[in-house]
């Protein structure tokens, strides 16, 4: 579905299980494949272990259901995880031994850009990636407010 000129956010529900996130990750790329985004399979892998982390952290620190949307703002590609929890995300710096805790470090490594909002009686955990080319002819970007992560 497009909508003055891009395809229409998507957006859906995560069940509250690890085991649900490999999914989530497959559902997120058939989306984007299908909008025939300027991205490169490098940054498709990217985006997949991004959205990977924030929903798995979303799942691991909440035990609910937590929900995604993808939207392609017209230079960008933005994934959005909201859950129930209004617990801002952090970055810790694991010790070396520790096979935890790295995974907002990973996002902050390979995204252009990610932060959080508050939302209703939870928040919503977002990243971004950079098209690989030059957005598409006539792709104009959509106003958003967001707080980023510094």
């Amino acid at each position: 579905m497009m909508a003055a000129g891009f395809p229409c956010p998507y957006e859906w529900g995560v069940e509250p299980e690890l085991a649900h996130v490999p999914i989530a990750r497959r559902t997120l790329l058939d989306v984007v494949r299908f909008w025939q985004l300027p991205l490169s399979e490098d940054t498709l892998s990217d985006v997949a272990l991004c959205a990977g982390e924030i929903i798995a952290n979303a799942i691991e620190h909440t035990g609910a259901r937590c929900k995604v949307t993808v939207r392609w703002t017209g230079t960008t590609l933005r994934v959005e995880v909201r859950d129930p929890s209004m617990r801002p995300p952090e970055v810790i710096k694991p010790r070396n031994n520790e096979l935890r805790g790295r995974g907002l470090a990973l996002v902050d490594a390979l995204s252009l850009r990610w932060g959080w909002l508050p939302a209703g009686t939870g928040k919503t955990v977002w990243f971004e990636c950079a098209p690989t080319d030059p957005a598409p002819h006539g792709c104009q970007p959509l106003p958003l407010t967001h707080r980023s992560h510094s």
